[in-house]
């Protein structure tokens, strides 16, 4: 991986998604946000909306059902109000 490049990633990439199982979500390292690669097509592209992370390496993934968006909001919330990098 070369750094410079525009889809550098941090190396972690998640299981399949629960909705979507072509696509998985990887942590751009230049902008912190979450992309995504999709296994069929080979292309690599900032999900939509855009999510940016905390600038520190991504440690897991854990997929939310869509019934679970709301709780995911909350976490991720939480975590930013809690200054969490």
């Amino acid at each position: 991986m070369n750094r410079e490049d525009e889809h550098t990633f941090d190396g972690l990439i998640s299981s399949p998604s629960p909705v979507d199982s072509r696509l998985i979500y990887i942590r751009n390292k230049n902008t912190n946000e979450l992309w995504t690669y999709d296994l069929n097509t080979n292309e690599i592209q900032p999900d939509e909306p855009r999510i940016e992370l905390p600038p520190s390496s991504v440690k897991a993934y854990k997929q939310f059902d869509k019934v679970d968006i709301d709780q995911a909001i909350k976490h991720l919330q939480l975590y930013k109000a809690l200054g969490k990098k």
